[in-house]
């Protein structure tokens, strides 16, 4: 299963969150990197685990909708994923073709 604008809804929801917290709290501060990565990874954590049980899959790939971002979520391990697929369907076709001839 393949979530997108996983960077658009969930993860800027969450930053947006936690900072309104901090905001709320009187703290004048930004979230620093360290914390923006641990939303982010918790975020994504929390999304697969939802969206696995819901669907009843084992695989959730978290992928964002702006090409810059490609790299910084799921898409370089979908793509790895779907090039195995791709390949072992393809060998299991042509070894149909071969059996079947």
């Amino acid at each position: 299963m393949v979530r997108n604008k996983i960077d658009d809804l969930d993860v800027e929801r969450e930053l947006d969150a936690e900072q309104e917290v901090l905001d709320n709290r009187g703290f004048g501060d930004k979230l620093d990197s360290e914390e923006r990565r641990d939303i982010v990874r918790e975020t994504l954590i929390n999304v697969k685990e939802d969206l696995s049980i819901l669907h009843h899959v084992d695989s959730v790939y978290c992928i964002s909708s702006i090409k810059e971002f490609w790299q910084s979520f799921d898409f370089p391990r979908l793509e790895q994923d779907l090039t195995v697929t791709l390949r072992r369907q393809r060998e299991e076709d042509a070894l149909e073709l071969v059996e079947g001839a």
